[in-house]
């Protein structure tokens, strides 16, 4: 399975400069002693500095620290499907413009003789200048149609790969590390992994722009509905993974021209899972929990808490129980309902031995940017 570029989707950085660079956020917060009123305690909360698009980065500096994170390929522009594949790229390109317009330094990102000094008592040279806490790495594939995304996903949440997949409720994401990460932002200080459908994701997007932008012309809304229908046609799903700060620090890798060096790496490190994804085969009858997750019941989608109850009416109907007696006529067509899609009438006499098993085999495949795609920088061309 051959791949397109890895994208940046999130870049968090920092530096530490010799001269106080004063504030620049939204708030100061401050803890303070009761018996004395001592500040014992103080920090900056980041401002979020607009783009056009409804897009931000959020920019922090307290004293002689500067932070800025955000999403470097959506910054100023109307997508992030395809973006920035180099750290240092979306810092020179995205970053140290808008900070210069706001007078402030520059991040250092380059590997320059004069940003390593003698450390005190030790050792060895320590590094100046920019600092990476975090960066989201995104790779698109397609799988040739919409209607093979529900179940690729509902496939890949069956998949644990070390650590337990969790499908989300709408059916249109996995994650790896538990259903806390989802409830913590990411939940983890190490990796984050998640596979999801991108044209569900990217259809919340065009909402929130409807919603708040009004610069848009007509062009620009003409764009973004064409690129909407070729990620629901083509069947996009984005593998992100999510590198946080302990894991760079471990793999001393928090570097920016380190990070660049070895972003591949790490990324197929934690894409491990898809390789079994290649033309796999699936009998939806192996594993009924995992085909039923996901599904609409004509009221929700089913969650995993709900496909168990719901595997309790199946495993009643396999002994004989007429479940058309024994449950309110609503909730038997909406149960009949959910299982048919999977092959299964629980109308029927139960015979387990003739039931139908449905195969369906998964293509994943690199996908590449459409004719009409604008790059990064090129809102007002076609991508090149």
């Amino acid at each position: 399975m051959r791949s397109h570029q890895i994208n940046i989707d999130w870049l968090t950085c920092n530096q530490t400069f010799e001269s106080d660079l004063g504030y620049v956020g939204e708030f100061i917060v401050q803890r303070r002693r009761i018996q004395d009123t001592k500040v014992v305690f103080s920090t900056v909360t980041g401002y979020k500095h607009p783009g056009s698009f409804d897009t931000n980065l959020r920019i922090k500096v307290d004293g002689n620290r500067m932070e800025v994170s955000g999403n470097p390929s959506h910054f100023n522009r109307l997508d992030n499907v395809y973006g920035y594949s180099s750290v240092i790229q979306c810092i020179e390109e995205v970053y140290n413009p808008v900070l210069r317009d706001m007078d402030l330094p520059e991040f250092s990102c380059k590997n320059d003789l004069q940003l390593w000094w003698p450390q005190p008592d030790k050792e060895g040279l320590v590094w100046e200048g920019c600092n990476i806490s975090r960066v989201d790495l995104t790779r698109n594939y397609s799988l040739g149609s919409e209607s093979q995304v529900l179940p690729f996903l509902r496939w890949l949440g069956a998949q644990n790969d070390r650590l337990k997949a969790h499908l989300f409720p709408n059916g249109a994401t996995v994650e790896w590390g538990g259903k806390t990460a989802s409830r913590t932002g990411h939940g983890t200080k190490y990796v984050y992994r998640k596979c999801y459908n991108k044209a569900v994701e990217y259809g919340m997007k065009l909402d929130q722009l409807l919603k708040n932008d009004r610069s848009m012309t007509e062009s620009d809304w003409k764009y973004v509905e064409e690129l909407y229908k070729w990620l629901e046609n083509s069947g996009v799903v984005r593998f992100e993974v999510g590198l946080k700060s302990r894991f760079l620090r471990q793999k001393d890798s928090y570097l920016p021209f380190v990070l660049d060096s070895k972003k591949e790496e790490f990324f197929d490190q934690y894409a491990e899972v898809l390789k079994t994804a290649e033309d796999v085969e699936i009998e939806e009858g192996d594993n009924l929990a995992s085909a039923l997750v996901g599904l609409n019941d004509g009221q929700t989608i089913i969650s995993e808490k709900k496909a168990i109850e719901l595997i309790g009416y199946y495993e009643a109907w396999k002994t004989g129980v007429d479940l058309k007696k024994k449950l309110k006529r609503a909730t038997f067509y909406r149960v009949r309902k959910v299982f048919k899609m999977i092959g299964i009438d629980l109308s029927a006499v139960p015979n387990v031995v003739a039931m139908p098993v449905h195969v369906r085999t998964f293509e994943l495949r690199e996908v590449a940017p459409p004719s009409f795609y604008r790059g990064v920088g090129q809102n007002d061309k076609k991508f090149a």
